[in-house]
């Protein structure tokens, strides 16, 4: 008898564990279900956002269509701003779709997102049409790295306190665009460092690559030719001397120049031997200057604080001195 209840109270256990097994497989199983439901409900509604993300890229691409007949600019440079939108919503949208498809992480997709969103960009740009003669739209559009000043000009009061110092815009050389919001805005000659500000930005750029000061910003040295009037100046000139003021900002910083004229061998020897060459243009035209050296791989580039696609090709030293009227040299001393 005593035999028989131990059996039937072993079963009886057997059973209890048994269907405890069950129910905690269940939970589990339960859990499992839940966690794949919430999980795929996330990635849906992910998924979601990014398509949401994609209409918005073509609803710019619509506006853009329509913005046409209602903004103050000529069609030519209309279809060319349009270009490049085009151009950069189409990456924009691969990105999304490789993305969704799993074949980028959400790490590498937020990263660029981050560092550019055309969706908005070119919204701005779009809406801020209206801000410009259709000289100034027609000369934004010839180059697309103009257009982040037209995207940002009626904000540009975020823009009025620049940085210290200047971030090199090339990996071989000390680039600075004067159009960068970072100086753009800032007063210089009655006018800003975007319109007229060619010279404080190419000796910027220079004592940067020359003596690697990254503290002498375009602001600075805007600030330095625009000071007040010394005694010489108001009785010679009755304005601001700045190609002695040039001179002295450069003696400052630790550099000589040593002017080359027109001379077409001195110019290539000086450019052979890795030199960097202040180009002035040509008398009559607005106070422009480049720099003109050799990068790493020895070809002939011309920096331009005005154009970065200009910058980034290739010159021939024919080229060079048709666009300019005089060649100094600058060296570090």
């Amino acid at each position: 008898m005593n035999t028989r209840n131990r059996r039937n109270r072993k079963i009886k256990w057997i059973r209890i564990v048994v269907i405890l097994l069950i129910v905690l497989g269940l939970a589990s199983l339960g859990g499992w279900l839940t966690g794949k439901i919430s999980s795929a409900s996330q990635e849906s509604a992910y998924k979601s956002q990014l398509q949401e993300r994609v209409d918005a890229a073509r609803t710019v691409e619509k506006m853009a269509e329509e913005a046409v007949y209602d903004r103050n600019i000529d069609a030519e440079s209309f279809n060319a701003i349009i270009d490049y939108a085009e151009e950069d919503l189409d990456s924009y949208v691969r990105m999304l779709q490789a993305h969704m498809q799993g074949k980028i992480t959400k790490e590498s997709y937020e990263e660029a997102i981050s560092a550019f969103n055309p969706t908005d960009y070119y919204r701005r740009i779009l809406s801020n049409l209206s801000y410009y003669s259709r000289e100034q739209a027609a000369s934004f559009a010839r180059d697309k790295d103009l257009l982040e000043y037209m995207a940002y000009y009626p904000s540009r009061q975020d823009h009025m306190n620049p940085p210290e110092t200047i971030t090199p815009g090339m990996d071989w050389f000390a680039y600075i665009s004067q159009w960068d919001p970072d100086w753009a805005y800032m007063g210089y000659q009655g006018s800003t460092i975007g319109e007229a500000g060619s010279r404080p930005v190419t000796i910027s750029m220079a004592i940067a690559q020359l003596k690697n000061d990254q503290s002498a910003t375009p602001w600075v040295i805007a600030q330095k030719l625009d000071a007040p009037l010394t005694e010489e100046e108001t009785m010679l000139y009755g304005a601001a001397d700045l190609d002695s003021r040039t001179s002295a900002i450069f003696s400052e910083y630790g550099i000589t120049e040593t002017d080359l004229g027109m001379d077409f061998t001195a110019v290539n020897n000086a450019l052979s031997s890795g030199g960097l060459i202040l180009v002035r243009a040509p008398e009559g035209t607005p106070d422009h200057w480049l720099l003109a050296t050799q990068d790493g791989e020895g070809k002939l580039r011309v920096l331009d604080s005005e154009s970065r696609s200009s910058s980034d090709q290739e010159w021939s030293l024919e080229q060079l001195m048709e666009k300019g009227s005089q060649f100094i040299l600058l060296s570090a001393s």
